[in-house]
């Protein structure tokens, strides 16, 4: 089977990534899908960015306890758009993609860097979702299985559960309160097996992050549905 292309951060081999330079050109270079970071801001603003803080003058911000307003007040190299500014600059589009939005989250790190309360941030995220829900199809994905069961309550969009470790899928189905779309794991952790599996149950296997077009074609014989790649 071919799996489908969903770009890394954008194509940032040649742009920042998660910018919009680096998602469009990923689009221009025909990804089926562009995957972007998204963290929460003080003002409940879904910010495009792989942390959950940024350097300034050699001191860490937290982007959670800081508003838009101040963020973008700062000092900057770049300036990481908003989700709803993403979704804008797209809406036009001629070309065919998906949004794969990883939400980032962590218990560890809660009230610092996210809420403490994860009931409260999947109700921003279904709010935000709503108001500003773009024509092309959406994937939430995250490594918060807590997350995604507050998710699977709120919204309809496909859910995807993140893995870094290399566990069965019988124990990360065990950590949900619901099946989700798909389950994506490190692009070495793929076992044709464990694809078969999922297979069985209605379930996509997604992986990540391929760095070598090489390794695309062994993963599609494994029966991967959607490899999430550097290159392509």
């Amino acid at each position: 089977m071919n799996a489908k292309i969903h770009a890394h951060r954008g194509l940032h081999s040649q742009h920042t990534e998660n910018t919009l330079p680096a998602f469009q050109a990923a689009i221009a270079e025909g990804a089926d899908g562009i995957e972007l970071d998204v963290v929460l801001t003080k003002d409940h603003e879904l910010l495009v960015l792989h942390d959950p803080y940024i350097w300034v003058d050699g001191k860490l911000k937290a982007i959670y306890k800081h508003t838009l307003q101040d963020i973008r007040s700062w000092q900057l190299d770049f300036y990481p758009p908003t989700l709803q500014e993403v979704f804008q600059a797209f809406a036009d589009s001629p070309q065919a993609f998906v949004y794969n939005i990883e939400l980032k989250y962590d218990n560890f790190f809660t009230p610092y860097f996210y809420p403490a309360n994860v009931q409260k941030y999947a109700c921003i995220v279904q709010t935000y979702l709503e108001k500003y829900l773009p024509k092309q199809n959406i994937y939430v994905q995250s490594f918060s299985a807590d997350l995604l069961n507050e998710l699977a309550l709120l919204i309809k969009q496909p859910l995807v559960l993140l893995s870094h470790a290399p566990v069965s899928s019988a124990l990360l189905l065990e950590t949900l309160q619901f099946k989700p779309f798909a389950l994506s794991v490190e692009c070495q952790h793929v076992q044709a097996q464990e694809v078969q599996t999922l297979q069985k149950q209605n379930i996509d296997t997604w992986c990540y992050t391929v760095q070598e077009k090489q390794q695309i074609p062994e993963l599609e014989k494994s029966g991967v549905a959607v490899v999430i790649c550097d290159v392509w």
